[in-house]
């Protein structure tokens, strides 16, 4: 996730100020993901931190239906839904 993508720009020059993420929305199956995470100063690398942290997703009911995928079955959700379409038989 990159802060230029959403034009969230922090202010750093503040003295003893924290940073925040907060997701909304996330389309992962129940696990625990680690995380790296740097910080850029004008398109630079300045720090990089490898397993910086973990985020633990716990289990939804994301399709409304009372089930989820297996879990060898992939990470991420998606919405989707399946239909019929008539054929043309011409």
């Amino acid at each position: 996730m990159n802060s230029k993508i959403t034009k969230d720009a922090l202010n750093l020059h503040e003295n003893n100020c924290d940073i925040k993420l907060e997701i909304t929305k996330v389309n992962l199956l129940p696990n625990i993901y680690s995380f790296n995470i740097f910080l850029s100063i004008n398109e630079t690398i300045s720090d990089w931190i490898i397993n910086a942290g973990e985020i633990t997703v716990i289990e939804g009911d994301y399709y409304k239906s009372g089930i989820l995928p297996d879990s060898n079955q992939g990470y991420l959700l998606m919405d989707y839904r399946y239909t019929t379409v008539k054929k043309d038989l011409k």
